[in-house]
């Protein structure tokens, strides 16, 4: 819900973890698709790899995003 004014608004705070959790949203969710619709077992593993590894540096950045969020918060 925020995303969109805080990009029209060009405020630079925490746009980085922003961009970086849609690119890797985006990664996630094909990486997930294409775990299953693969056939061969060699090109599943590595599916599964890229959905395991996309997830947890989505779930890294969104700690960061929020750590980011409070620090600027507390800010007068």
């Amino acid at each position: 819900a925020h995303v969109l004014p805080k990009l029209r608004s060009r405020a630079a705070a925490r746009r980085w973890s922003g961009i970086v959790l849609v690119g890797l949203g985006v990664a996630m969710a094909a990486s997930g698709y294409l775990l299953q619709v693969s056939v061969d077992d060699q090109v599943r593993s590595a599916w599964r790899v890229a959905h395991v590894a996309t997830s947890l540096a989505w779930l890294a950045v969104l700690v960061c995003h929020g750590a980011l969020r409070r620090c600027s918060s507390a800010r007068p």
